[in-house]
């Protein structure tokens, strides 16, 4: 069986293409600056790989970004207005609980 890339390795792999992309980089100039190779941007830009904490980093440090703005930006979380990021995640596993119980209340009307 073939293994499917990760959800979120695709989605921050379509933000790290976006950021090079919008800057005009190769993917070599930013493999050089990370110490890699361009092999290894493609698979983090197509999902295939994930990152590592360090890597995150480091791509985050390279474009000057901090790492919640790149999640944000990726869809793997999103901007609270009173605190700060909260991964996606737990908003589905909220909104899932709270319909859960809107309709057993629904039931006992």
């Amino acid at each position: 069986m073939i293994k499917q890339p990760d959800p979120i390795n695709i989605k921050l792999g379509a933000e790290l293409r976006r950021l090079r992309e919008s800057r005009k980089l190769t993917q070599t100039k930013v493999a050089n600056a990370l110490n890699v190779t361009f092999q290894q941007i493609q698979k983090y830009e197509k999902g295939a790989n994930g990152m590592s904490a360090t890597r995150f980093l480091q791509v985050c440090i390279f474009f000057k970004i901090t790492p919640t703005e790149f999640a944000i930006q990726a869809g793997v979380m999103i901007q609270d207005k009173i605190t700060s990021a909260v991964p996606m995640a737990q908003l589905t596993n909220h909104a899932i609980a709270v319909n859960k119980d809107e309709k057993e209340e629904e039931k006992k009307d």
